[in-house]
């Protein structure tokens, strides 16, 4: 049995919003968070009927809570302070040779905090844009050509 040619098989971000009475923009983010399952047509998102249809909106919300709350810490935003593993990759090399770029001074020593070593990423940023360059970091050259014109 076909369905009836009024009943979409597919949901645009606008027409979920326009049916649970809430913004675009907030359904796009429940797909972005893999809250609301959906599938893309070029650039654009599409949901399907049926999965439409199994969602309970407050269920949703719950839903979208849950999820929100599972990467709150997912480095959503650059840490201050970081572990020794972190402050290994942050910069883009192993922990034993971090260990080393600390013990020759390329890399800041950590600070302490209660017991609990802690490199602090401005520290890190400041000294690898100290190291030295192969062939050159385009936005640090920028950068020195816009403060020695000020």
């Amino acid at each position: 049995m076909t369905e009836p040619p009024n009943k979409p098989q597919v949901f645009t971000p606008a027409m979920l919003a326009e049916r649970w009475g809430c913004s675009e923009r907030q359904i796009r983010k429940m797909i972005s968070t893999g809250a609301l399952p959906a599938f893309r047509v070029g650039k654009l998102f599409r949901v399907r009927r049926d999965v439409v249809e199994g969602l309970d909106p407050t269920q949703e919300q719950d839903r979208e809570t849950e999820m929100s709350s599972k990467t709150a810490d997912a480095f959503s935003y650059p840490p201050r302070g970081m572990s020794r593993e972190e402050a290994a990759r942050y910069i883009g090399v192993g922990t034993m040779k971090f260990d080393e770029m600390v013990s020759d001074k390329r890399m800041p020593k950590p600070k302490r905090i209660d017991g609990r070593v802690i490199w602090d990423r401005i520290a890190l940023d400041a000294a690898f844009s100290d190291l030295p360059t192969d062939g050159g970091n385009m936005v640090d050259e920028l950068r020195s050509r816009r403060s020695s014109h000020t």
